[in-house]
């Protein structure tokens, strides 16, 4: 096998400034028993904490670095590269990316990651402060794609570890999902659910279908890559879920949650489903609107009880015109009811 050009599946690892979680993440891609090979794409987004130096003892450690198992080292304007394969377990390789400067949301490091993606029939993704528990996570999710064609991605269950406890991500259990199921699966509803995560599955978790054809743009300009992402891939086949607990998500230990407001991430979860309605051409605009006039509603009574009366009247108004029915129902209940909410 030429060890640059045949993959089954290529796993996307984007990391920044996460030196101590960083080699868990490592040890759950190297851990995984195949029958096919795959690579680990860790690009390191020119962290500051010193996790290049983590991610380099980890590869001086566990990696082959003879020129017959495809070792190589080079170096390019955005990045210092090794590839390699793991010293034990012959079907893993790991492509590392020590990026010199931060690409976050740059068009480039999309481009660095296309090169790879072109030779793996599957994409799987975790982040470098979660990780994975189950070897055989990527040969299930593999088996069952490649025995139905119809489906375009795999999901597996998940634990969610906080500071003093862990408790399953994934308490609402779903066996096949479609677009439809996809979409309304969301903010709005994960507390009703169960679930301690938002989308129908956790980033971390999900292994899908490489597109022949590219992904749409429109997912790069969501303030958040995994429900675009699902969204978009249910236009090409369903989704499966495996009530298996095969990775780990760290809750609250990413760079977004510090800085998290209900206000903002209403207004950003509003901006993503108009994109996500625009990108698919309003085929869904009976389930998606609904959503952004939910989250206008929501925005508008949290800025009256903040005192901001004018901008309250005018996310009331975006609500009304995204789909009336979600305040006409709110005007229906009795007054006491209403005041409490």
């Amino acid at each position: 096998m030429d060890n640059e050009s045949n993959f089954m599946v290529c796993i996307h690892c984007m990391t920044y400034n996460q030196s101590a979680y960083i080699t868990d993440a490592l040890n759950g891609f190297a851990m995984q028993k195949t029958d096919f090979p795959f690579v680990a794409l860790v690009f390191d987004d020119a962290s500051t904490d010193g996790e290049q130096e983590v991610i380099k003892k980890y590869l001086d450690e566990h990696f082959d670095y003879s020129e017959e198992t495809g070792y190589k080292q080079w170096e390019t304007d955005d990045a210092n590269y090794t590839f390699a394969r793991h010293k034990s377990n012959g079907k893993c390789f790991f492509l590392v990316a020590l990026l010199k400067k931060n690409l976050y949301r740059n068009p480039r490091k999309g481009e660095l990651i296309k090169v790879w993606d072109e030779k793996a029939k599957y994409i799987a993704m975790c982040e470098g402060d979660d990780y994975w528990t189950d070897p055989l996570k990527l040969q299930k999710q593999v088996d069952f794609l490649e025995r139905h064609e119809d489906y375009s991605m795999c999901f597996t269950n998940c634990m969610v570890k906080y500071p003093n406890c862990e408790v399953t991500a994934i308490n609402h259990i779903w066996d096949t999902y479609t677009i439809e199921d996809i979409i309304q699966s969301n903010a709005l509803n994960a507390k009703e659910r169960g679930d301690y995560v938002v989308s129908c599955g956790h980033t971390s978790t999900i292994l899908y279908r490489n597109p022949i054809e590219a992904l749409p743009s429109w997912i790069s300009r969501c303030f958040i890559g995994d429900e675009p992402l699902f969204i978009a891939l249910g236009q090409y086949g369903k989704a499966k879920f495996l009530n298996v607990p095969a990775t780990v998500y760290r809750a609250n230990v990413g760079v977004s949650s510090k800085n998290y407001t209900y206000e903002r991430d209403w207004m950003n979860r509003i901006k993503m489903y108009e994109i996500i309605n625009e990108g698919l051409h309003y085929r869904y605009k009976q389930i998606i609107n609904p959503i952004i006039a939910s989250f206008y509603f929501m925005l508008c009574k949290l800025l009256w009880k903040n005192g901001s009366k004018w901008q309250s009247l005018k996310c009331g108004m975006q609500s009304f015109l995204a789909d009336r029915h979600i305040i006409t129902q709110w005007l229906r209940q009795k007054p006491a009811s209403r005041n409490e909410q």
